[in-house]
């Protein structure tokens, strides 16, 4: 069925696939197709399901604004709703495949529009570029504690949230890899011999005691993870960092790095993405010293 034609120009769109998810862009009117569930995954101010908030139809607009037809469904015409069902943005919906169709700059008017709906930032979630770098701030709810017990490590829910960042790098690493933090009873039960798991040596020992790398390719893994960038992530692991009062952990892949903090009680992160910039400017740092070595 791709590429779909561009409900207010007609041109052909491009299919454009991103480190988290795809769209469809016009690159004639730079129009913004999203198919269900992509609306609410580029809502970065606001929690809860924006789309379900805004398919109610207006008459009005619908008067008011020429109708376009859906890309997707053949000979189906699209609607025009209000986001939130009360603002002033207006979006073209299509009833039967649940899609939008956004004109160019009411998705960066649609996040500042909810942006001022939460200024405390206490739902604050976050997705943009920076540095050529896709950025993501997610809230994970219901999370797993692993704790060691008397019949080794067991995992027990609890009503909190992480917070947790992801810069994607511009392009993949060349080789597959994970390298993570190890918590110090892992550590301790590996360093007594209780278990043996794969973990690559870089070379740096402070590295290594702090981080376990896997990976298929060692050879690879020890060329891409370069001696400059293990002793910053040690320096400034070192160095306690946090975005509130508990210390988060770490965890790289050939497609992006990832920070975790918490948990914490549920709407207890207050300014959440003012206080996450130093960590993610230092992210988009680490993360440019492995796009260098690769």
């Amino acid at each position: 069925m791709r590429p779909f034609k561009c409900p207010h120009c007609q041109s052909e769109m491009n299919y454009i696939k991103e480190p988290d998810m795809s769209t469809d862009r016009c690159p004639s009117c730079g129009g913004l197709f999203l198919e269900k569930g992509e609306l609410n995954a580029l809502a970065s101010s606001m929690k809860g399901n924006i789309e379900y908030s805004s398919i109610q139809s207006s008459e009005d607009l619908t008067a008011k604004f020429p109708i376009r037809d859906c890309p997707k469904c053949s000979g189906k015409k699209m609607e025009k709703v209000n986001l939130l069902a009360f603002s002033d943005i207006i979006y073209d919906y299509c009833s039967s495949c649940e899609s939008f169709f956004l004109d160019k700059g009411e998705l960066k008017e649609m996040n500042n529009y909810l942006k001022e709906l939460t200024p405390h930032g206490v739902e604050q979630e976050y997705r943009d570029y920076k540095d050529g770098h896709l950025v993501r701030i997610d809230r994970r709810q219901n999370v797993y504690i692993a704790s060691p017990g008397l019949a080794g490590m067991r995992t027990r829910a609890v009503d909190a949230t992480n917070i947790c960042i992801t810069v994607y790098f511009t392009k993949q690493l060349n080789t597959d890899l994970r390298v993570f933090q190890e918590k110090w009873f892992a550590q301790l039960a590996k360093s007594i011999g209780l278990y043996k798991v794969q973990d690559i040596p870089t070379g740096n020992v402070e590295f290594d005691k702090i981080f376990r790398v896997q990976g298929d390719d060692e050879k690879a893994i020890a060329s891409a993870l370069p001696n400059e960038f293990c002793q910053e992530l040690v320096d400034f692991v070192s160095n306690d960092p946090k975005i509130y009062q508990r210390n988060g952990s770490f965890e790289i892949t050939s497609d992006f790095i990832c920070y975790m903090e918490g948990p914490y009680e549920p709407n207890k992160m207050p300014h959440l993405l003012n206080k996450a910039e130093p960590m993610i400017e230092k992210m988009l740092s680490l993360a440019k010293l492995l796009e260098k070595a690769g």
